[in-house]
């Protein structure tokens, strides 16, 4: 099988902040419902696009300005939901409860 050519799920509409649109898109986690969480790491964000839906949600801001400051470029999902992402200039992880819509900021031990 070749494929030649793919299907836009998400961006597409050019570099910037609007939910659009993506600014250097980084890591992609899907769920158990098809949903695609899209670390947007040019935007300091992370948006959830639902399926069969090209406009994203954002699900958190990491920007400057929310107090976060989030410079990712991975991130991880647990069997419940919650995304970990690993923010590298800050030296922390940012757990992301996608149920209860919460964050908190930490370090992650075994």
């Amino acid at each position: 099988m070749n494929a030649t050519s793919g299907i836009l799920v998400a961006g597409g509409f050019g570099r910037g902040p609007f939910s659009t649109q993506l600014n250097s898109p980084t890591a992609i986690i899907m769920d158990v419902y098809d949903n695609m969480f899209i670390l947007d790491a040019g935007n300091q964000r992370i948006q959830q696009f639902t399926p069969g839906n090209n406009v994203g949600i954002t699900i958190f801001d990491g920007s400057y300005n929310s107090g976060f400051g989030l410079n990712a470029q991975s991130m991880g999902m647990d069997s419940f939901g919650n995304l970990y992402v690993p923010d590298f200039n800050s030296m922390r992880i940012q757990k992301i409860n996608l149920v209860s819509s919460s964050s908190c900021t930490g370090m992650l031990s075994s």
